[in-house]
């Protein structure tokens, strides 16, 4: 079901007070079944008065579409970090280690992995955002060993 044609999106003016350029286009995501499926996704580009014309807006919005104009757009995958860990990676890999790992993997997502990344796309966490989070981890008092041990799950989920 990937897009075949070209699209160019489309642009409007929003708010009231401060204007602000906006632009929505289409995306294919691959959803928590597996399937590819079209979304409606939309971005601020910034302030009417940034742009000297609609023209010099469009030309942005332009640029950020060349990559699904191009024709080989990949399909992003829209699975949150905790539905991936939950229902993906534990039943398929926890059996399959000892009890007391399995234990300490089930602590470490539950009192540090999940509330930390449980919301979020997997697609959206960055490797600063993982540095930034085991630095937090460190300077809260928790061990270097603890923290070695954290970013060793992670590392196993991700």
């Amino acid at each position: 079901m990937a897009h075949k044609g070209f699209q160019q999106g489309s642009l409007l003016q929003r708010g009231t007070r401060k204007k602000v350029w906006f632009f929505r286009w289409w995306e294919d995501v691959i959803g928590k079944d597996g399937a590819i499926r079209r979304v409606r996704r939309g971005e601020t580009i910034g302030p009417v008065a940034q742009f000297s014309s609609r023209r010099a807006a469009m030309q942005v919005l332009s640029a950020r579409l060349a990559s699904i104009n191009e024709g080989t757009p990949r399909a992003q995958s829209i699975r949150t970090f905790r539905d991936f860990a939950v229902e993906d990676w534990s039943p398929v890999v926890l059996p399959t280690l000892k009890y007391a790992t399995q234990k300490h993997y089930n602590y470490m997502l539950n009192v540090h992995l999940i509330p930390a990344f449980g919301a979020r796309q997997l697609r959206d966490i960055t490797r600063e955002e993982l540095q930034g989070f085991l630095s937090r981890k460190l300077a809260s008092g928790l061990s270097w060993k603890t923290v070695k041990h954290i970013r060793g799950g992670l590392t196993r989920v991700l």
